[in-house]
């Protein structure tokens, strides 16, 4: 595949993340645009996207971890350890959840589990 095919394909998923986003920010279009934005490195956007969707939906575990992870790849450790003990702590005991990649996604992202995406709780004293 070329490179500028990837580009473009990197541009429409994101343009479509951001407008489904604007024109409903749910739960699922917010977590969906900030990935989306942290995939193209715009990490303090998407920091901001998340921090936006934790004012609407203050226990969501997903905002949480994605945020922290966000936090972490800006090296602001204790931010990011704070978000993913918190989501840890939310999703103690859930059954396996398949994290669900966006609708309209062109980006090769491999569906995992957000127990998988656990590992933060080792962090936890």
């Amino acid at each position: 595949m070329s490179e500028d095919s990837i580009r473009d394909r990197s541009r429409r998923t994101l343009e479509r993340a951001q407008a489904r986003y604007e024109a409903d920010p749910s739960l699922a279009a917010t977590v969906w645009f900030g990935r989306v934005l942290g995939f193209r490195y715009r990490i303090e956007e998407a920091i901001a996207v998340f921090s936006e969707g934790l004012e609407r939906f203050p226990d969501s575990f997903e905002l949480l971890r994605q945020r922290g992870h966000r936090y972490l790849s800006t090296r602001r450790f204790a931010e990011g350890k704070a978000d993913l003990a918190r989501a840890a702590d939310l999703i103690e005991g859930m059954a396996e959840w398949i994290e669900p990649d966006g609708q309209d996604n062109e980006l090769p992202v491999p569906p995992t589990s957000i127990q998988f995406k656990k590992w933060a709780s080792y962090l936890r004293p």
